[in-house]
């Protein structure tokens, strides 16, 4: 806690030279703002961790992470991962994140957010096709070859193992052969 609150010093002694004002601050959590943007800074007790969330009126609360850090400013992430908060910070705001403590901050807070919102998309999209793969699994475990085939027709066969299309293709000829004993 201690170390959090050093680190909370160095930052505000920095961000307060670029024209932020200190908002909020508790023994876990500081808030400092500008004309342009709102920058967070947490400390989670529980894994000793400590997160950085940037943001205006239009785009809340986006936090940097090491994907969106690579993706959106080609920032070096070993040299995030190595460093402290405070170092980390004043560096990357000196740097690749400069913009942020401009008034043209709402383009880097935009491209920030167009990548969390595809990264959300990936993370849905992925859950989606790992659930389908459950109930095609279950289908097949079930010898429910219709099931099978209407689970499957929701995957992308193209992403698929090539076992998967053999028991389509087993599942179509199974199905075939019950309507036509019906």
């Amino acid at each position: 806690m201690v170390e959090f609150k050093n680190q909370i010093t160095i930052i505000k002694d920095f961000l307060v030279k670029n024209n932020f004002r200190t908002g909020e601050v508790t023994e876990t959590y500081a808030n400092f703002i500008s004309d342009y943007v709102c920058i967070t800074i947490g400390y989670d007790w529980r894994d000793n961790s400590t997160y950085v969330t940037v943001g205006n009126e239009e785009y809340f609360s986006i936090g940097l992470d090491v994907v969106n850090l690579f993706e959106v400013f080609g920032f070096n992430i070993e040299y995030f991962i190595k460093t402290t908060t405070s170092d980390f910070l004043i560096h990357f705001l000196n740097n690749e994140g400069q913009k942020l403590l401009t008034r043209d901050s709402g383009s880097i807070l935009s491209l920030l957010n167009e990548n969390q919102n595809k990264r959300a998309e990936e993370y849905t999209k992925d859950l989606l096709k790992r659930q389908a793969l459950v109930s095609v699994d279950r289908a097949w475990a079930k010898k429910d070859f219709q099931d099978f085939i209407s689970h499957f027709a929701k995957l992308d066969i193209d992403t698929l193992p090539k076992s998967y299309l053999l028991k389509y293709e087993i599942a179509k000829k199974n199905t075939s052969n019950l309507n036509a004993q019906k």
